[in-house]
């Protein structure tokens, strides 16, 4: 049975998306999707619960300044008036009751007043203290939506790396690879350059200048890994088309290149990559530099690694 797949597939098993996968993915996506539209409509909440205290705040100050200005004035009053002491008995029986009805008035309304303040002042507190909570509130579901945010972007770098080669490789030819999956069916341009085949023995170096070698594994397969000195250029073996650029575990910042015919060389821990997926690089192109540590490099035929060493005639 014959399957569309992203080239790289078929290079480095452990790189591998199949179908199940891909639809764990778009579980996992529509999971997270959701994940975040209830953590958005609670922050939203707690965004406009906080906001409507922020108001009642704002005008519960301005009730404030007017009721201490009201119990100012009755205050004032209450003392003017019961200082003048029973100056109105003078005025006979009825202004006595006119004035005692007045004092009780202004008594009445100025313990209103500061009722009315006191209340004013408590409701304060409370809403300080809930305005308080819900700062905490919205500061935790910031984090979360955020946290949400951060595995839907991870789950959108997988599912991009399932379809990197259509952004790669939009139009082209299509050939077959051999895998451990059957035959997959590439769509692509294959190399241009020489067949590859012809130039076992004949590869350039990967790594140009003074540079130590030694045997070594990655994943599944043997290659191997170049010592030089940090910075000098990494180079492609062989004229090619970049198939993959990015980091994958056990080999670092990867590149890898097609060759044609499903054949491939690996370029793991390259430091500052020069090239992006879908370039063509000539033999001998800068792929990027040597980082802190080793190049490690490999030559595949669909997933087998080949003799690395034989390729490059040493």
């Amino acid at each position: 049975m014959t399957r569309a797949f992203p080239l790289w597939l078929a290079v480095l098993p452990l790189l591998v998306f199949t179908a199940e996968a891909d639809a764990q993915t778009g579980l996992a996506i529509g999971g997270v999707d959701a994940q975040i539209a209830d953590a958005m409509a609670h922050l939203e909440q707690k965004r406009a619960h906080r906001a409507r205290l922020d108001s009642e705040i704002e005008g519960l100050a301005e009730r404030r300044t007017a009721a201490q200005s009201r119990l100012r004035t009755r205050t004032r009053a209450l003392y003017r008036i019961t200082r003048a002491g029973m100056l109105p008995l003078a005025g006979g029986f009825p202004a006595l009751l006119s004035h005692l009805s007045r004092v009780d008035r202004l008594e009445r309304m100025t313990r209103g007043d500061a009722r009315g303040l006191a209340s004013l002042t408590e409701r304060g507190r409370v809403l300080r203290e809930q305005t308080g909570q819900l700062a905490t509130d919205v500061a935790t579901a910031e984090a979360n939506l955020a946290t949400l945010q951060g595995q839907r972007a991870r789950l959108d770098q997988v599912e991009a790396r399932t379809d990197f080669w259509d952004r790669g490789f939009g139009t082209g030819t299509s050939y077959q690879v051999e895998s451990g999956w059957g035959s997959l069916s590439i769509v692509g341009q294959q190399s241009r350059g020489p067949v590859f085949r012809t130039q076992r023995g004949r590869l350039g170096m990967p790594v140009a200048g003074r540079v130590d070698m030694r045997p070594a594994e990655r994943g599944d397969g043997a290659g191997i890994e170049f010592f030089a000195s940090h910075g000098a250029t990494v180079h492609a073996v062989e004229e090619g088309r970049v198939a993959y650029v990015d980091r994958q575990a056990g080999y670092g910042p990867m590149v890898i290149v097609d060759h044609g015919e499903s054949y491939f060389t690996v370029y793991g821990g390259i430091a500052g990559t020069s090239v992006a997926v879908g370039d063509r690089v000539p033999r001998g192109g800068r792929l990027g530099a040597v980082g802190g540590g080793a190049v490690f490099f490999q030559v595949r035929r669909g997933t087998r690694a080949l003799d690395a060493n034989a390729w490059l005639g040493l």
